[in-house]
């Protein structure tokens, strides 16, 4: 092909289809008369250099901040700082270097993604602990240097954040790696292989101790809401019982006078002493131990008070007194002190003597209640039934009788 052949070529001088560019190389003699594409090493022997200086980059890269890493870890006590830069240096090399090595072959491609799951995942929980233990100032010596330290934790995640983000394409997912991950653990601890089985039992077992310990909480507190309760209440009734005990103070001290004048109501009534017959042929026919027990507002010296009247208006002699007692045993709680007095009746019969009457019912009571006693110094309040009621047993004693007041007719 001549220069006119060349000229007359309808393409444009720049042409870079097959055909100009091998006529223009033809006319230049720099191409034989058939294009033979010669294999050579060349291309070979530059694919291996290029492959040898790619590892001693990467290697030298991951040895020069592995260092870095430990000298850190000497100068704060913490092995963290050497975990990370080791980590960053291998997915940057990777990244770097490899990244074509990783797309070209499947299997490494599943190999990569796997480690990058597995690295974010296991960053995340370095960070959870670090920072508790930044919280409760244990991560490190110092809290600016643990502070640093977590900034880099922080700063490393996002980075491999976005390097997982470019390779989200890869295979396995992320879903899949957790999912495969906790089925393992699972399988791995329930079918006692160490040390996930000791794990599984360490925390089984704190986790037992918590809950009884809350639940020893739970019952500490409910109890001592009811002792409290129960002692608010007994604090009420203790109340409740000094006031009617100050009640009946008062009542017995208004006896003790109303029994002074009492006689005096009967002035111009001719009163005689009855025979023994005859007084339990009047208590027979009394009603006055019938009466309700009601305290603190109707009580013994209200008795005594109106048997004396009631005997009084049958023309009998009654004397009411009072006795001081020691040892009360206040049967029914109504706050009674265990010394205190107890009013009664004493009739002079023509027969027998001086005889001490006691008409006191108590509320639990439907039978006679009129009794007799031997009252003596020192000696035990015990009253006998006058009229034995069928189903009820002796009297108990009230105390011992420490004095004996004056006989009030």
């Amino acid at each position: 092909m001549d220069n006119r052949e060349v000229n007359m070529n309808p393409h444009p001088p720049t042409c870079t289809c097959v055909v100009c560019v091998n006529n223009r190389l033809r006319k230049g003699g720099k191409m034989q008369s058939k294009p033979i594409k010669q294999k050579t090493n060349d291309g070979r022997r530059h694919t291996v250099n290029r492959l040898m200086s790619n590892w001693l980059w990467a290697l030298l890269l991951i040895f020069v901040l592995s260092i870095v890493g430990l000298g850190i870890n000497f100068l704060i006590g913490s092995f963290i700082p050497f975990y990370l830069l080791l980590g960053f240096s291998c997915i940057y090399s990777i990244e770097k270097w490899f990244g074509y090595t990783t797309k070209k072959y499947k299997g490494i491609g599943i190999v990569y993604r796997l480690f990058l799951n597995l690295c974010i995942l296991s960053l995340l929980g370095l960070i959870v602990w670090s920072g508790f233990k930044l919280f409760s100032q244990q991560l490190t010596q110092s809290a600016t240097i643990g502070s640093f330290v977590f900034l880099a934790e922080f700063t490393f995640f996002i980075w491999i954040w976005r390097v997982l983000s470019r390779n989200s394409w890869r295979y396995p997912s992320m879903k899949l790696t957790i999912f495969s991950l906790l089925a393992i653990t699972t399988v791995f601890t329930f079918a006692g292989t160490q040390p996930m089985a000791s794990y599984k039992d360490e925390y089984i077992g704190r986790a037992t101790t918590f809950f009884e310990e809350q639940k020893g909480k739970a019952e500490a507190k409910l109890e001592q809401t009811e002792k409290e309760q129960d002692e608010q209440q007994k604090d009420e009734e203790r109340k409740g019982i000094e006031e009617k005990a100050a009640e009946y103070a008062r009542r017995m001290s208004e006896a003790i006078i109303a029994s002074e004048l009492a006689g005096l109501s009967y002035d111009n009534v001719v009163l005689r002493n009855p025979s023994l017959e005859e007084l339990k042929g009047f208590l027979w026919n009394d009603q006055t131990d019938k009466l309700s027990y009601v305290f603190p507002t109707f009580v013994c010296h209200d008795f005594a008070l109106t048997l004396q009247d009631n005997a009084k208006k049958e023309g009998w002699r009654c004397a009411l007194l009072s006795v001081q007692l020691s040892g009360y045993p206040d049967f029914y709680n109504y706050g009674i002190p265990s010394n205190t007095g107890h009013a009664l009746n004493a009739f002079e019969t023509t027969d027998r003597g001086l005889v001490y009457i006691d008409c006191t019912s108590t509320h639990r009571f439907s039978g006679n209640a009129d009794k007799i006693i031997d009252v003596k110094i020192g000696k035990e309040y015990m009253a006998k039934s006058i009229f034995p009621t069928s189903g009820w047993g002796e009297w108990l004693s009230m105390g011992k009788v420490v004095s004996i007041g004056n006989l009030n007719w």
